[in-house]
């Protein structure tokens, strides 16, 4: 939810109005989707970005490590019921001069299962039209603006020229 690194200002960025409450989602941060991005294709009903940012997650394990930093590795407690596969999850979080979060996903069943995740970071950022981005070129995504079409970051650095509306 925060990652301050020291005599600095906050990286990450939260919502005022994030309630704090289990089984609701906080606004900020970087959230956990698993087993889906955005709504549910198949049934809309389910919660947006999948269940994982909904979830409790327990410490497993922490430690820290020979450069001081802090390692931490949290598991998701209750797979929610109607999904019809079995898995673990495990998110790695490492503190220091830098953060690291990643999340691994193992199967546990018998049956293979089409899954997709993300850590959908909120970044603090000053005036958003002032930034860019590098390291996307060549990147393929899917443009929600343009019906999820297929679309590939041409140039070097990505450039914010305006906010466009979500489309659900």
């Amino acid at each position: 939810m925060s990652y301050q690194p020291k005599d600095e200002k906050d990286v990450l960025w939260m919502s005022s109005k994030s309630l704090f409450e289990e089984g609701k989602p906080i606004r900020g941060g970087v959230p956990v989707c698993f087993p889906w991005f955005g709504p549910r294709a198949i049934d809309a009903s389910l919660p947006v970005h999948g269940f994982a940012r909904l979830n409790l997650w327990n410490l497993k394990d922490a430690s820290i490590t020979a450069e001081n930093e802090t390692k931490s590795y949290l598991i998701s407690t209750k797979p929610p019921k109607h999904l019809p596969y079995a898995f673990n999850l495990e998110l790695t979080i490492l503190v220091g001069k830098k953060l690291e979060i990643s999340l691994t996903i193992q199967n546990t069943g018998q049956e293979t299962f089409l899954c997709t995740n993300t850590l959908h970071t909120y970044f603090q950022v000053g005036n958003l039209l002032d930034c860019t981005i590098s390291g996307l070129k060549d990147s393929k995504y899917y443009d929600p603006a343009s019906g999820l079409e297929m679309m590939k970051q041409e140039e070097e650095w990505l450039r914010i020229v305006g906010r466009k509306p979500k489309v659900f």
